[in-house]
């Protein structure tokens, strides 16, 4: 496999359809039956990516596979989870790599979202060619080609999340709305028993406005839901958000909302996205918005009132907090990722006596 690109000059007569992202596959799934096309790196322009993404999408993706047809769920009858981490150039190597190398590894389709190095204003993304030695050599300016990231131009810090969210969005509903029935966003310090979260997700519609996560009350109405635990959007709600709310300045603004997941919730209240409970059957919460230590000590929170006010549903501090099925974390570090892979994934228990 040859990595090449395309200069822009050779589509300059169809300059304003330049993707406006740019997405690095680091690799192919080898021993596909369905296409064994090798990936290569290029920049094109939109007319051309179409149809290498159709072929492409389904099998460049971080390894990942994104199972058979369109709708309704994929191999093995499990709903198809793709998930996009927001991450930032200083945190690839100490953060996102250590999702890729433990619990993203489960989800159907793994992005990274960062931003972009330096000011060039061309992008790199996913297309798939028999030969690529008449490329000439790449002039990209990619985020990082190692995860690999979608380069996004946006710029970084708490206070432009809520952009890149949108952004992130609004590339996954032109890139992969086929690829998955579900569309989990998650930061680079969440770690997210993917199992139990397609468990939760099995008997519930696709097709349905609706959206999981930890659900807090700070504005008026159904509330939000953390960005930090995570939450996970239903394909019909990924289309209210990008075709609905996203062009519709008054029901979903860019200015002035200072935390990105209450702009989302927001943003899918307007447009009829309603957020569903995930909650076990006797109460206890699946997406936890801090670290298992936090949440299981008999010692309340640094910010417990905070939690206890804010909280749609009732929160018990220590061992009944968390559901025998939680689904995420919020706050763990890239050493606790891996302990927690050991002990959910590895190790077991001798019970003979």
């Amino acid at each position: 496999m040859e990595v090449a690109a395309i200069s822009p000059s050779k589509f300059a007569g169809d300059a304003k359809s330049f993707h406006r992202n740019g997405f690095i596959a680091d690799r192919c799934r080898t021993g596909s039956t369905r296409d064994t096309t090798p990936c290569t790196t290029v920049s094109h322009s939109r007319r051309f990516s179409r149809l290498n993404d159709r072929r492409c999408s389904s099998r460049c993706l971080a390894g990942a596979d994104s199972g058979k047809g369109q709708g309704g769920k994929g191999q093995g009858g499990k709903p198809r989870v793709l998930c996009w981490i927001a991450t930032q150039p200083a945190n690839h190597e100490a953060k996102a790599k250590h999702v890729k190398a433990t619990w993203g590894r489960r989800c159907d389709v793994l992005l990274f979202f960062s931003s972009r190095k330096g000011t060039a204003r061309n992008f790199s993304f996913l297309a798939c060619e028999r030969d690529a030695s008449h490329r000439p050599p790449s002039s990209m300016n990619v985020a990082d080609p190692s995860l690999p990231t979608v380069a996004l131009n946006v710029t970084e810090g708490r206070q432009h999340l809520w952009e890149k969210t949108r952004e992130a969005f609004r590339y996954i509903h032109r890139h992969h709305l086929l690829d998955a029935d579900w569309f989990l966003k998650a930061d680079d310090d969440t770690y997210v028993i993917v199992e139990n979260l397609r468990r939760l997700l099995r008997d519930s519609d696709p097709s349905a406005p609706v959206y999981f996560g930890c659900r807090f009350k700070r504005f008026s109405g159904p509330g939000f839901m953390s960005g930090g635990a995570g939450y996970v959007l239903s394909k019909e709600a990924l289309k209210r958000f990008v075709e609905k709310a996203l062009p519709d300045a008054k029901a979903c603004p860019l200015a002035k909302v200072k935390d990105e997941d209450v702009g989302m919730g927001r943003c899918l209240h307007a447009v009829g996205v309603e957020p569903g409970d995930s909650r076990d059957e006797k109460g206890r919460w699946r997406f936890l918005p801090y670290s298992p230590g936090s949440h299981l000590s008999p010692a309340p929170m640094w910010n417990a009132d905070w939690v206890q006010c804010n909280a749609f549903h009732p929160y018990t501090q220590g061992r009944g907090c968390c559901s025998d099925r939680a689904v995420s974390f919020h706050y763990v570090s890239p050493e606790s990722m891996h302990v927690l892979e050991y002990f959910i994934y590895r190790l077991r228990v001798d019970d003979r006596r």
